[in-house]
């Protein structure tokens, strides 16, 4: 995520002083460059197949700001691989999400990606939870420190609202509290609360 931070600040230095009218084949030097140096000092490298950068450019229309795609706002952003050869990073719409730091995250600020993400895996969890004989105990176990765990890591960093943390952790609540020997229905400040 530095990364990609860092290539749009970048990039948005080079288009704010001018240079806008030719952003094809736009170089991120010097300050990625010097980033990419010190990482390689550092004995590490950035891989182009991994890296990827948005162009934040907007529109007024029908009276409100929109954002532009990636056929408005033509662009390319390059880096030196760890060989030496000049790649180009691949370029994504702001809309799109892209797995950084363990969040699927989209530059427009929408989560429906991370939602989408964490209610596969809390149906997938479900769905393998019953298909298991795990004892009670061993249930419980794998709802509190394995899914709910997974689960709980990116909120933090996300601003689902409530309706959408309950479609996500229902599937897997649910199932890991038959499985536990809890009634499901029982209120979840008991659930959690302390023994």
């Amino acid at each position: 995520m530095p990364c990609h931070l860092f290539c749009l600040l970048c990039f948005c230095r080079q288009y704010r002083l001018g240079t806008h009218d030719d952003i094809q084949g736009l170089d991120l030097i010097p300050e990625m460059q010097a980033a990419i140096d010190h990482l390689h000092a550092l004995g590490s490298a950035l891989v182009p197949s991994k890296s990827h950068w948005y162009l934040i450019n907007f529109i007024w229309k029908n009276g409100t700001w929109k954002y532009q795609s990636l056929v408005n706002s033509p662009g390319d952003l390059s880096m030196l691989d760890h060989t030496g050869s000049r790649v180009s990073l691949e370029r994504i719409e702001v809309t799109e999400a892209h797995k950084s730091l363990g969040l699927m995250m989209a530059a427009d600020g929408n989560w429906n990606a991370e939602v989408a993400f964490l209610q596969k895996a809390s149906v997938e969890w479900q769905v393998n939870l019953q298909a298991s004989h795990l004892s009670q105990v061993n249930a419980w176990y794998t709802l509190t420190h394995m899914i709910n765990c997974m689960i709980e890591y990116p909120m933090m960093a996300t601003s689902l609202t409530k309706a959408q943390c309950k479609m996500i952790m229902t599937p897997f609540i649910n199932a890991g509290l038959s499985a536990s020997g809890i009634v499901c229905s029982i209120p979840r400040a008991v659930v959690w609360g302390p023994f």
